[in-house]
């Protein structure tokens, strides 16, 4: 797979480090870069925790243009992006759907915010705004799937035209949004 990480697949879009010392550089970027055509949900992450029991999880997530990320929240953990390439609209929502806030987000060099962390439960999702969105994330393990809430406002991505349509509306008033925040 990688000649420079020991990496263990777990899936077409997981994959976990298994050294005890983990660095990643170009070579393994362009790694997850090859690796995003692989699965439908355009989505691809490198684990550098050890397994999903971990207390503490960090991840090196790429997006495409076109992944679709459910808006969703966790009650008990909080969570920090650091955005390493690509822009990215960060979206927060009420529980009905309603925006609380859209934090334009982007590499270091692009002059928006490049660091987040959410303290407490937030419905959120990406809007992707660059070919490739790259992020370090961070967050409390273990992962359960069930502390993962998904709200009934957002297609659950079983029906492509419907998570198409709920994208671009999003994106729509996303950028509305920024337009009056100015």
């Amino acid at each position: 797979m990688n000649n420079n990480l020991n990496i263990k697949m777990e899936s077409d879009a997981v994959f976990f480090a298994r050294d005890s010392i983990v660095e990643i550089g170009n070579q393994e970027v362009r790694f997850l870069k090859e690796r995003i055509g692989y699965n439908s949900r355009q989505n691809v992450r490198l684990c550098t925790h050890r397994n999903m029991a971990d207390l503490l999880h960090e991840m090196v997530i790429l997006h495409s243009k076109t992944t679709y990320v459910r808006p969703h929240k966790y009650l008990e953990k909080s969570v920090s992006y650091h955005i390493i390439e690509g822009i990215v609209d960060l979206v927060l929502f009420d529980d009905q759907g309603g925006f609380q806030n859209v934090i334009p987000m982007g590499e270091y060099r692009t002059g928006r915010r490049f660091y987040c962390r959410l303290n407490k439960g937030y419905y959120y999702a990406p809007i992707v705004r660059s070919d490739f969105f790259l992020f370090h994330e961070v967050t409390n393990g273990p992962f359960k799937p069930s502390d993962t809430l998904y709200p009934p406002w957002a297609p659950d991505g079983s029906d492509t035209a419907a998570m198409t349509r709920f994208q671009q509306e999003l994106t729509s008033k996303a950028d509305a949004f920024l337009r009056r925040k100015k």
